[in-house]
C-alpha cells in the first residue's frame, strides 16, 4: 500500500476512532472504499475497509452483522496477513456471544498453528479455544503444545509444567491481561515524570515484573527519552 494511500485511510480512521465508531461512519467508509476499487491496492483497501465495518458493527451491539463480515474476511485472507488477528479477535468474541464458535474454530486453529511469533494475538485466541472447547476437538491439545511452548518463550514466563493445558493457558491468559495493565500504568507515569524520577519509576517496575518481555518495552520509554528520534533524519 503506497504511503498516500494509507496516510488517506488513516485520516478517515482515525477520525471515526475519535468520534466512538458511530454506525454512521460506514457511508463514509464505503464510500472510501469504492474510490480505490479499479486500484493495485483494491484489495487492501477492502480489507481494511471492512474490518473497520466489522469493528463498527461489534462496537455498537450488532454482533451478527460484524461476525457476518469477518467470517467472510477469514475465508478470504491467509491466516500469516499481518492484520488477520485483528479480523479473528473481533470474531471470538461475537461468535462466543452468538453461540457460533464452531463456524471460527477452523480459522482459530489455522491461524494458531502459523510458524509467526504473535502471542498478543494467539494467547487471547488459545484461551479462548480452551474455554469452549475444553476437552480439545478430539480429546487433547497435544497438537497446541508447540504453540503454547511458543508463547510462554516470547512471554519470558515461568510455568508449572505438570499443570493441566487449561490451566497453563488460563494463568498465561491472567498474567497478560496483568501485565498489559501494569505497563500502561508503567507508561503513564514514566512520561509525566522527570528523568530522575524515570529512573526509579524503570528500576521499580523492572523489579516486580516477572515477564520479561515487557522488560523490554519498559526500556523503550528510557531509549526514547533519553535519545529522541532526529527530525533531520526522519525527513530525508
Amino acid at each position: 500500500m503506497t504511503i498516500t494511500t494509507e496516510n488517506e485511510l488513516k485520516e478517515v480512521f482515525h477520525g471515526i476512532y475519535r468520534t466512538n465508531y458511530p454506525l454512521e461512519s460506514i457511508s463514509q467508509i464505503n464510500a472510501l472504499n469504492e474510490k480505490f476499487e479499479s486500484h493495485a491496492e483494491s484489495k487492501e483497501v477492502n480489507f481494511s475497509c471492512e474490518s473497520l465495518i466489522s469493528l463498527i458493527y461489534s462496537k455498537n451491539g450488532l454482533p451478527e452483522k460484524s461476525l457476518e463480515i469477518d467470517l467472510k474476511l477469514l475465508a478470504d485472507t491467509p491466516p500469516d496477513h499481518f492484520e488477520y488477528n485483528l479480523i479473528l479477535g473481533t470474531a471470538v468474541r461475537n461468535s462466543a456471544a452468538l453461540d457460533r464458535t464452531d463456524e471460527v474454530v477452523p480459522y482459530a486453529k489455522n491461524y494458531l498453528k502459523i510458524s509467526k511469533d504473535d502471542f498478543y494475538g494467539k494467547l487471547p485466541v488459545l484461551a479462548w479455544y480452551v474455554t469452549f472447547y475444553p476437552n480439545g476437538e478430539n480429546g487433547s491439545f497435544e497438537e497446541f503444545e508447540p504453540v503454547l511452548s511458543g508463547i510462554v518463550t516470547q512471554m519470558g514466563a515461568k510455568i508449572n509444567k505438570s499443570d493441566s493445558f487449561m490451566d497453563r493457558v488460563n494463568y498465561l491468559y491472567l498474567e497478560f491481561k496483568r501485565a498489559c495493565k501494569d505497563l500502561d500504568l508503567y507508561g503513564r507515569s514514566y512520561v509525566a515524570a522527570t528523568i530522575e524520577q524515570g529512573e526509579k519509576l524503570l528500576k521499580d517496575y523492572l523489579a516486580t515484573e516477572p515477564l520479561s518481555f515487557y522488560h523490554n518495552i519498559a526500556k523503550l520509554y528510557r531509549e526514547d527519552r533519553l535519545n529522541p528520534p532526529n527530525p533531520g533524519r526522519q525527513q530525508e
